[in-house]
């Protein structure tokens, strides 16, 4: 499982920009086909997000006892987590009453749409800040004070002298 959690960690992040492309692109046009495509893109990112969440300690059991794996990083990695989980949580919950009234009256709610608009935006940040976090874990390259190994072994940098 702690496999999957690699594989499904990549949908909330870039399916909350594919469904703001689609939201914009629906708002642009003024097509609620395309604004409703962009609900039930939103709700199958939720339904995504609750699999790259529910993964994670099978991920952290994984890693945890890893060289520099630091339980910290782990830790700061789930509870931003967390934050962005239930931002994705409530626009699915929000998508699908869009999706339910649009269904029984035919009607797009402007505001509810905007609200969603706004609250993925928040996520789409959330969501990229767990990113980058999750991949600190492993990827010693992009944590912050990173320097890289000297090249050839000579730690002065100097060639051939």
């Amino acid at each position: 499982m702690g496999h999957m959690h690699l594989v499904l960690n990549h949908f909330p992040v870039a399916g909350l920009f594919f469904c703001l492309f689609v939201i914009g692109f629906g708002f642009l046009k003024n097509s609620d086909e395309v604004k409703v495509l962009a609900l039930w893109s939103f709700t199958a990112i939720a339904i995504l997000t609750l699999g790259a969440y529910f993964t994670g300690e099978s991920a952290e059991e994984l890693v945890e006892h890893m060289p520099g794996v630091a339980k910290a990083m782990i830790e700061d990695h789930e509870e931003a987590g967390t934050v962005a989980l239930i931002f994705i949580e409530l626009i699915g919950v929000l998508s699908l009453a869009g999706l339910v009234l649009h269904r029984k009256n035919k009607i797009l709610n402007a505001n509810l749409l905007k609200a969603i608009c706004a609250l993925s935006v928040i996520a789409a940040v959330l969501t990229g800040y767990t990113a980058n976090l999750g991949g600190q874990i492993r990827h010693t390259e992009i944590r912050a004070g990173y320097i890289p190994a000297p090249v050839g072994g000579n730690p002065e940098g100097a060639k051939g002298q």
